[in-house]
């Protein structure tokens, strides 16, 4: 089954032309000021809206991969269409961008199907979700100079805390393996009427400031690897991070690997600065996770 991905989202929420679109992503990974990857990089969370709203605070992520020691991607993201308590893995064995295309690692998700615990995405629930398509040009582009490097997109369902466990002890192996890195697609916090989700604290200051507080109460659970402490900060606020499932995924494997793990935000950034109730953001957040020697 040569069956690709098509890259769908190409021409609205990114650039479909080759040229422009590498020098985009040349620009914003040097605008990041970094110039050095991160060796012990296990995991990044990264956003996945348009890259003119994200594309900024992504960079920095991405900024981070070695690729002379990532030969496998995980790529997990929520569901935006569809409702589902599973996770689903693509179908396709290509996955498309206007740099070229990714080869998924089929042993790997025939692995993770017959742990009984996948479901195999159908082709147009995967071609309408962006929170993994986002990743794909970026992850094409780091790593350009190594074709060999498999992906494995991964659409992650509402999870409770029990088959945030299960997943978690599943895909422990591939986390423990040095060679494999983890991505997590997740923006932050969705603020406005139109997202349904308005909570306002005058003693932060602006609306703005607020949501920036909130969010950064989040990134500060993440940071300290406190998995209980997210999903009960989560449970709390209702904070509308999109990504959630997943970040509770990684926090959890974190927890069974058993070695040390450093975590850090590295930028943080909103789509508009909402001053009113009529006003809206999204925001984003990128962290890497990195073992400790």
């Amino acid at each position: 089954g040569l069956v690709s991905r098509p890259a769908s989202h190409a021409g609205s929420w990114y650039d479909d032309r080759e040229s422009v679109l590498r020098s985009q992503l040349e620009d914003l990974l040097t605008n990041t000021g970094q110039t050095t990857c991160n060796p012990n990089l296990k995991a990044i969370i990264c956003p996945h809206a348009g890259y003119r709203f994200c594309g900024p605070t992504a960079a920095y992520g991405y900024h981070q991969i070695d690729p002379n020691r990532t030969n496998r991607i995980f790529v997990i993201g929520p569901s935006h269409h569809v409702y589902t308590e599973r996770m689903n893995i693509t179908g396709a064995n290509i996955l498309e961008t206007p740099l070229g295309n990714l080869v998924v690692d089929t042993e790997a998700r025939q692995n993770l199907i017959a742990s009984g615990l996948f479901d195999v995405m159908n082709s147009s629930v995967d071609s309408e979700e962006h929170s993994l398509e986002m990743q794909f040009p970026f992850i094409a582009h780091m790593m350009r100079e190594k074709p060999s490097c498999t992906v494995i997109p991964i659409m992650s369902g509402k999870l409770n805390s029990q088959t945030v466990s299960q997943y978690a002890e599943v895909l422990l192996p591939y986390f423990l393996d040095p060679e494999n890195l983890f991505m997590i697609s997740s923006d932050f916090c969705h603020w406005g009427q139109r997202f349904r989700y308005t909570p306002y604290d005058e003693s932060k200051g602006s609306i703005d400031r607020y949501i920036n507080w909130l969010d950064h109460e989040a990134i500060k659970l993440i940071e300290s690897l406190d998995h209980r402490g997210f999903a009960k900060y989560i449970k709390e606020t209702k904070n509308t991070i999109c990504g959630q499932d997943p970040i509770k995924v990684l926090l959890e494997l974190i927890q069974l690997s058993e070695k040390s793990y450093h975590s850090r935000c590295l930028h943080y950034s909103q789509s508009s600065a909402a001053k009113n109730m009529q006003g809206s953001s999204v925001s984003y957040a990128s962290l890497a996770v990195e073992e400790v020697h």
